[in-house]
């Protein structure tokens, strides 16, 4: 029975488990640099120029951190502050899927927010203490009117203007996450858009493609991926779902659960699996020069990513939220 196989797993990780605290308090030299450095002017200035680049060491990025270590009530205020100040001001309200639909001077990479970035932000925000509501009360349709029929959302835009679109799990799942995230406020459109991203990933059993004979969509989500930023693994695809069931109390049906729990059974069974990791040294982001201007430049890092890099770290914390995982799964009903 796949109930008995979640309990005794379970048992199994928890004694494995390192506390979350232990892990905070490893990186504690590393999380006061980071948030040492997002008080400066220097890090004001960054966010004031944009909210977003660069990767992967700009402001965004190190509050993003912050969050996925659970250290989200270090982020410096002001630093929120200053990004949601930058986005009202500097950032569409909409998501444009034709060109024309553009206002003009506006700079398509840097003024445009996907749902993964606006989502993201969302979570930020509420990790911070915070509601994005308060600020920006366009956010929750924002949510509502790009959900596609399918259940998902897309990032590309050219997407929307098909036939037959199809969503992407990776834009899909900050922005079901995000609703999960003010579950004690949904409006009755906000739960039926939350059901029908959870039909998404069941349908697609948190991997494959329905329109592509059934196909694992991309190998390297049957690796778990710590810090993830936006990126999509088969781990962050289950505790979604089962933390869905939970709070819904809406069954599951087994079937669609049985690959990923498999494969997650098998990497944390391995000590020596090595977690993948989003960021990369290889390739160019958008950076902006001494004098201003904004052109490609060679991606960044900072001390706090670096660390939480290393695999035994990593894979610390993925196994905390497979536990986390397993205990929704346990109080779930699955079919």
């Amino acid at each position: 029975m796949i109930s008995e196989t979640i309990l005794d797993r379970l048992e199994v990780e928890r004694a494995r488990a390192r506390s979350a605290k232990s892990l905070i308090e490893q990186l504690e030299p590393e999380l006061e640099q980071a948030v040492a450095g997002l008080e400066t002017t220097r890090s004001m200035d960054q966010i004031q120029a944009d909210a977003y680049w660069p990767k992967w060491d700009g402001p965004w990025w190190q509050m993003q951190t912050l969050l996925s270590v659970g250290a989200a009530d270090m982020i410096p205020i002001q630093a929120v502050c200053a990004t949601l100040e930058r986005i009202e001001s500097g950032s569409l309200k909409f998501f444009p899927l034709r060109e024309v639909e553009i206002p003009d001077g506006t700079d398509p990479y840097r003024d445009i927010l996907c749902h993964c970035a606006l989502a993201s932000l969302d979570l930020l925000v509420g990790g911070r203490g915070g509601s994005l509501d308060e600020r920006f009360p366009w956010v929750r349709g924002w949510y509502l009117r790009y959900q596609l029929p399918d259940g998902g959302l897309n990032c590309d835009e050219a997407v929307y203007t098909r036939p037959k679109p199809h969503s992407s799990m990776v834009s899909t799942l900050p922005v079901m996450e995000s609703l999960l995230s003010r579950h004690e406020t949904w409006s009755p459109a906000e739960v039926q858009a939350v059901d029908a991203g959870a039909r998404y990933l069941m349908t697609r059993s948190l991997c494959r493609s329905v329109s592509g004979g059934n196909r694992i969509i991309d190998q390297d989500w049957m690796v778990p991926a710590f810090p993830r930023f936006y990126e999509y693994d088969i781990l962050r695809g289950l505790a979604f779902l089962a933390r869905w069931a939970h709070l819904r109390g809406l069954p599951l049906p087994s079937h669609s659960l049985e690959e990923a729990l498999a494969c997650l059974h098998a990497f944390f069974s391995d000590e020596s699996a090595a977690p993948r990791h989003i960021p990369g040294s290889e390739g160019t982001t958008l950076r902006q020069s001494a004098s201003g201007e904004w052109g490609r430049g060679a991606f960044g890092s900072f001390r706090l990513l670096g660390r939480v890099m290393d695999a035994t770290i990593s894979r610390s914390f993925l196994r905390l939220e497979y536990i986390r995982t397993l205990e929704d799964l346990a109080k779930a009903h699955l079919d």
